[in-house]
């Protein structure tokens, strides 16, 4: 089966917001705490195939107050997205929604900031229930999500994730 690159970008740019994520029901970090250390402009996306980062497309990345937007080139939608500084050069991008309604849910990833670039930590749900957890880090999964109703338990499994995970994709500064 062939797909357009257009659409195949476009899925990716709902994959964030759209399927089994880590996510919350109510936002866990509040809005007013968002931190902007990543600068607005293009970036090269590298996503990790089997521990070799090739490169998926470009975006832009815009700033409106302290929420980041991202869209992906040819792409009709943009991710909207706050970053919360959880210390050691990492970073929990929350995103939402637009204009959410009452239920619609928060999604998480973890943003490590290197000297080079931005590494993204985006653990898929059923990847996580594979993990061996501490029971107060377990979430509570509903169909194809997993949901957390504590920030640092969140925070936690995020890091966790990291230390024995691949970035699921790198962020450089887009060359012309």
């Amino acid at each position: 089966m062939h797909f357009k690159p257009s659409l195949l970008f476009a899925a990716a740019a709902l994959a964030f917001l759209m399927s089994g994520c880590i996510s919350s029901k109510v936002p866990l970090f509040d809005e007013a705490n968002a931190v902007t250390p990543v600068p607005a402009g293009r970036y090269d996306e590298l996503r990790n195939n089997n521990g070799t980062l090739i490169k998926r497309g470009s975006g832009t990345l815009r700033l409106d107050g302290r929420f980041y937007g991202w869209k992906e080139d040819r792409s009709i939608s943009e991710q909207l997205f706050a970053l919360y500084d959880i210390g050691g050069g990492f970073y929990v991008a929350a995103a939402r929604q637009r204009n959410p309604k009452l239920g619609d849910p928060y999604r998480y990833q973890l943003i490590e900031a290197t000297e080079d670039g931005y590494l993204a930590y985006a653990p898929q749900c059923a990847d996580l229930r594979k993990m061996r957890l501490p029971e107060k880090l377990a979430p509570i999964v509903d169909d194809t999500d997993c949901f957390y109703v504590e920030r640092e338990a969140l925070v936690q499994v995020l890091r966790l994730w990291a230390e024995r995970m691949l970035p699921t994709y790198r962020y450089i500064v887009a060359r012309p």
